[in-house]
């Protein structure tokens, strides 16, 4: 499409705020850069930062964790809860909870079975009781 009317001018705070997002743009990428460094497992196969090391045995008792380390699996749980309520005013009064486990597996193949370079990643989500909302608060 020709612009007929010319170059429209630019105002200053237009500018200001085109490098106002420019800059924006700038510093996610430099603040994303650590997001690439993966934290190694320590000999226990625990992943920092973890409530495992504060709990008796390392959290792991039966070391199940520490011999599944040392052929190269560690794994990760992490659970996130979440209890939300309106106790006073609004449409309507009430508490959902709402949950999520969250599961993750790395086998390096190298340790296991002597293939360099080859490593599985997996995850996987337990979301519960998130229908309640939708039930209990249906958009209007």
């Amino acid at each position: 499409m020709i612009d007929r009317y010319g170059p429209r001018p630019r105002s200053p705070a237009g500018k200001r705020i085109r490098l106002f997002f420019a800059g924006c743009a700038a510093a996610s990428l430099f603040a994303a850069v650590p997001a690439f460094a993966e934290e190694q497992p320590d000999a226990n196969g625990i992943t920092a930062p973890s409530i495992a090391i504060s709990l008796p045995y390392n959290g792991d008792p039966t070391g199940l964790r520490k011999l599944m380390a040392t052929y190269g699996a560690t794994f990760n749980f992490t659970y996130i809860n979440d209890v939300l309520g309106n106790v006073n005013g609004g449409l309507r009064r009430g508490v959902i909870d709402q949950g999520r486990l969250e599961y993750d597996m790395t086998v390096e193949f190298e340790k296991l079975i002597g293939w360099q370079g080859l490593s599985l990643y997996t995850n996987g989500f337990l979301i519960h009781d998130t229908g309640r909302i939708r039930q209990r608060y249906p958009p209007r």
